[in-house]
């Protein structure tokens, strides 16, 4: 009985394209058709075919066809069972007659399902790795549930691929199982197991698309988006970890602008550096460029043996040249991403917020702090609404990054800061309009010190 194979010389006819979207993407799919020729029924054909009669989907690719009376020029359509693993149509015309046998060729095979199985664990796995991290060590309910999200997402296009990757599953011929190295083992912090851990899941998301296009295009395509959303949850988890880190102990932060001449201001910053200020932001919209970038040199030179962080309101392009510590961003000024193209990846980027929302997007956009408020009634800007201590308390028990209180804050209104679980202030008047900054200052590091032992979600390292 003769075979009907595709035609080696004569690549498949593409009938139709049609485009499918999944979220942004739109993805072209081909309708393609094989040209057969007849094989006589040898070992040498069924070798061309590429079947692999031991996997247990041969039997979808393989259909005898006996139809009596079958009229040649008019070839009636073949239908095969339906199967996620063909990566061609599942219904070909194809010419047929008495006796003959439609021999399909299966491009995917028991090997590259056992791929897809291992790299969908391997994901799932680290992904889990990650949400506990998230949950339990930087306790951050938004990227956890993030995080969270990815791994259903995963399960459930893994699931469009059909169950068959459980049965092709054979752990003791794996020979990876005892392929290691030293590095495999070594991990210095939480931290780097959340990292490494995410690192895998992002290795496994492209092996799931590379593989997965012979079974199921249109779901190999999501794997893609998958991964890039591993992406933004890494850079997230990075700024979180620099900026608990690098602003573990600051607690005090002050708002100060070019005062009233080049040398008052430098004898003013110095009495702040002299007292142990954590941190100094440069803000002034009355200077012009020249000046506000020489005031902001001095600043950069009085901040430099210190261990007060010098940040710049604003502009990415002033603290850049300065040498800045960072760039604090307001919602109307450039987004995260877009100052780190001018900062680079090292420098501390914060963000005012002012709503839980705008909080909760800080984290996504990868900033490294925020400023919340305005609490109270301020000096140097005015607001129309103040979201109060109600989004102190919000952002406390929510939000992970750290977070400075800010707007109106002298040191009597200090306590009922503190008590919303916020234990970071950003001050601006009380302290730089001050005829006596020092005193000030040793003021609100009185009140705030015992703090430093605070659990909230804003001060976990």
């Amino acid at each position: 009985m003769p075979l009907l194979l595709p035609d080696p010389n004569r690549p498949p006819e593409i009938v139709s394209t049609t485009n499918r979207s999944i979220g942004n993407l739109s993805i072209p799919v081909q309708q393609k058709r094989d040209t057969y020729v007849e094989f006589p029924p040898t070992e040498e054909a069924k070798r061309l075919s590429g079947v692999q009669l031991p996997f247990p989907l041969a039997s979808a690719t393989l259909r005898s066809v006996a139809s009596k009376g079958a009229d040649w020029r008019k070839p009636p359509r073949i239908s095969l069972a339906p199967s996620p693993f063909l990566a061609r149509p599942t219904n070909l015309d194809v010419p047929h007659r008495d006796n003959w046998t439609v021999f399909m060729t299966a491009s995917f095979s028991q090997n590259a399902m056992r791929i897809i199985d291992v790299n969908a664990n391997r994901a799932a796995e680290g992904l889990r790795v990650v949400e506990e991290y998230l949950r339990f060590v930087s306790q951050n309910p938004g990227l956890a549930q993030h995080c969270k999200q990815i791994r259903h997402d995963l399960a459930a296009k893994i699931a469009q691929l059909g169950p068959q990757r459980v049965s092709a599953r054979d752990t003791s011929r794996d020979v990876g199982r005892a392929l290691t190295t030293e590095k495999e083992f070594e991990r210095g912090s939480l931290h780097d197991v959340a990292i490494a851990s995410l690192n895998r899941v992002q290795q496994a998301m492209r092996c799931l698309e590379e593989y997965g296009k012979l079974a199921n295009p249109i779901v190999a395509a999501s794997f893609e988006g998958l991964r890039y959303q591993s992406y933004e949850l890494e850079s997230a988890i990075r700024a979180l970890q620099v900026g608990t880190s690098v602003l573990k102990d600051a607690k005090l932060y002050v708002l100060i602008d070019g005062a009233d001449g080049a040398l008052n201001f430098e004898k003013r910053v110095r009495q702040l550096v002299d007292s142990r200020v954590d941190m100094l932001q440069l803000r002034d919209k009355q200077l012009d460029d020249r000046q506000l970038l020489q005031r902001a040199h001095a600043l950069r030179k009085a901040t430099a043996d210190s261990t007060t962080l010098m940040i710049v309101n604003d502009r990415p392009d002033i603290a850049c040249l300065s040498g800045a510590d960072g760039v604090h961003l307001g919602q109307d000024d450039m987004q995260v991403h877009e100052a780190r193209q001018i900062m680079g990846t090292e420098p501390l980027i914060g963000v005012s917020t002012h709503s839980l929302t705008e909080a909760q997007q800080a984290v996504s956009d990868s900033a490294n702090y925020i400023g919340v408020g305005p609490t109270f009634p301020s000096q140097t800007k005015q607001f129309a609404d103040f979201p109060g201590l109600a989004l102190l308390k919000q952002i406390s028990d929510q939000v992970a990054l750290p977070a400075f209180a800010i707007g109106g804050i002298g040191w009597p209104e200090t306590e009922s800061v503190l008590n919303t679980g916020i234990h970071r202030v950003a001050v601006g008047a009380a302290i730089w309009n001050s005829p006596q900054p020092a005193e000030q200052v040793a003021r609100f590091r009185q009140q705030l010190t015992p703090a430093v032992t605070s659990t909230s979600y804003g001060d976990t390292p």
